[in-house]
């Protein structure tokens, strides 16, 4: 059973779906968009899923797609640090050199990138993205100074259907929360 289907995240996430189109430079193709909700104390979030199908593959969320389109936007209040960051996968050249480095942290404050390099969760979906050939996460955290507040927006896109990826974002964005 998918992540979207089951009652428990249903009503903990509060999932929302709708059928869609998308062009993709010949036809206009199906597709499905869903967006899950979730607060935690001192975090607001709201998580964007969308699976293309071309023209050999039907829609759904249980078979390969086109493309899968994953985006969040969190807002966390009040954050202890207040310096922005930016985290993706580790560059080429430290791959070749074989460097056991997942990601590379772009942060001004050697405390924050600690934290943020400690996270096991961070550290599996940088695995997973490093495994797969077509998976390129980007994690960016812009500190806004009049609301202090935190914007922490992840995107990935990605063929396979990995629903752990969802998962693992959504607790990411809860151990950010309390941390930062």
């Amino acid at each position: 059973m998918s992540i979207f289907e089951n009652p428990n995240y249903i009503s903990l996430f509060n999932i929302k779906a709708q059928e869609s189109s998308y062009w993709n430079g010949r036809a206009y193709m199906s597709s499905e968009k869903y967006s899950m909700s979730f607060a935690t104390p001192r975090s607001e979030s709201t998580i964007y899923f969308e699976a293309r199908n071309n023209e050999a593959t039907r829609v759904g969320i249980d078979g390969f797609t086109d493309q899968n389109i994953l985006s969040s936007e969190t807002k966390i209040r009040n954050p202890h640090y207040k310096t922005s960051f930016r985290i993706g996968s580790a560059s080429f050249l430290h791959k070749i050199m074989g460097k056991n480095k997942a990601f590379d942290i772009s942060c001004n404050d050697e405390k924050l990138k600690t934290v943020l390099a400690s996270s096991s969760t961070l550290k599996q979906i940088f695995e997973i993205a490093n495994s797969s050939s077509d998976l390129s996460p980007d994690i960016l955290a812009e500190y806004d100074r009049n609301d202090n507040s935190y914007v922490l927006k992840i995107n990935y896109l990605t063929k396979e259907k990995n629903e752990q990826l969802i998962l693992l974002a959504i607790d990411f964005l809860t151990e950010t929360s309390e941390k930062i």
